[in-house]
């Protein structure tokens, strides 16, 4: 397309520069010995390229005619000619289709007679294999009887040798039962021993409960002297620990009241800041015109951080208006600030987390 309308543009400035030079060779005739003529043939040569001017621009609007039904009956003939291809692909792609068509009925014929060889196959492996079991059940039925007759001869075998141990038990019983009748014997024989060395005994116990009884006389007198001595230095210390713990809680006061008064100068410091960056916020809040004339009005809770150097950061909305313009002058209001103050040195943080409530009220 671009190389058709390069050649038409070529072609067009051909025709102007054939048209100019045309003009050029009737204005200024290149004979000299031909006499200067006067003005009136001048005027009737000028009216004649006039015509012949009209008339050459008749003859290149019918050139440029002919040629535009010659490019369109090109085009006509091309898309004939692209028709036919088509039709003649079309044709292709049927005779391809029912080629394939053709060969997948021909694979799935061949499938079928390989599945039928199989089966026949598979049918010819199973009744080899049910012959094979039938030898295999015989066999086992076979086996089965000589194991009943083995495990037969076993237990006539392990009965037998139940009776053995039966009696032998009964014999070890006997003597068990003998045995038991001495030991109770000896046994008897021993508690009676045992009955008169504890007597012995109780009576070394009575002597030596009342030999201890004197001695804990004594040393119950003494202790009561000790624990005298223990409780007036008990109350000694106690009245020295009283003396400490009075002096400790006065102390503890002190520091408590130093604490309480710094914790007071800091919260008042930080309440200070926060109320002074609150206010500047105030100072570059905007209402928006476009809220006012809808009469919009609004809370917009800001949390922000604010870092040692004064540096605003994770500025976000906590509650909205419910207005949008509304949370975007309120955020705006905050971005205005730029750097604020440094944070005072004695609060010692590295940042402080702020909620602002900022209210959009129309009275």
């Amino acid at each position: 397309m671009l190389k058709r309308i390069k050649i038409k543009i070529i072609y067009i400035l051909l025709l102007s520069f054939i048209i100019l030079i045309e003009q050029f060779i009737l204005l200024y005739p290149f004979n000299k010995n031909k006499p200067v003529e006067k003005k009136e043939n001048f005027y009737k040569i000028q009216f004649k390229e006039t015509q012949e001017n009209d008339t050459y621009e008749l003859q290149l609007e019918a050139r440029k005619k002919s040629e535009a039904e010659a490019e369109q009956r090109k085009k006509s003939e091309a898309e004939a000619e692209q028709r036919k291809k088509s039709e003649a692909e079309a044709e292709q792609r049927k005779k391809s289709e029912a080629e394939a068509e053709q060969r997948k009925k021909s694979e799935a014929e061949a499938e079928q007679r390989k599945k039928s060889e199989a089966e026949a196959e598979q049918r010819k492996k199973s009744e080899a294999e049910a012959e094979q079991r039938k030898k295999s059940e015989a066999e086992a039925e076979q086996r089965k009887k000589s194991e009943a007759e083995a495990e037969q001869r076993k237990k006539s075998e392990a009965e037998a040798e139940q009776r053995k141990k039966s009696e032998a038990e009964a014999e070890q019983r006997k003597k068990s039962e003998a045995e038991a009748e001495q030991r109770k014997k000896s046994e008897a024989e021993a508690e009676q021993r045992k009955k008169s060395e504890a007597e012995a005994e109780q009576r070394k116990k009575s002597e030596a409960e009342a030999e201890q009884r004197k001695k804990s006389e004594a040393e119950a007198e003494q202790r009561k002297k000790s624990e005298a001595e223990a409780e007036q230095r008990k109350k000694s210390e106690a009245e020295a620990e009283q003396r400490k713990k009075s002096e400790a809680e006065a102390e503890q006061r002190k520091k408590s009241e130093a604490e309480a008064q710094k914790r007071a100068f800091l919260s008042g410091l930080r309440d200070g800041y926060i109320n002074d960056l609150r206010i500047e916020i105030e100072r570059n809040k905007s209402y928006p015109l476009i809220s006012k004339a809808k009469k919009e009005e609004g809370i917009v809770v800001l949390f922000f951080r604010v870092n040692n150097k004064g540096e605003i950061s994770n500025l976000k909305i906590l509650k909205s208006s419910g207005y949008e313009k509304l949370d975007e002058a309120a955020l705006k209001a905050v971005k205005a600030v730029g750097i604020y103050k440094r944070i005072p040195e004695e609060l010692e943080n590295e940042y402080l987390d702020i909620q602002v409530p900022i209210k959009f009220n129309l009275n």
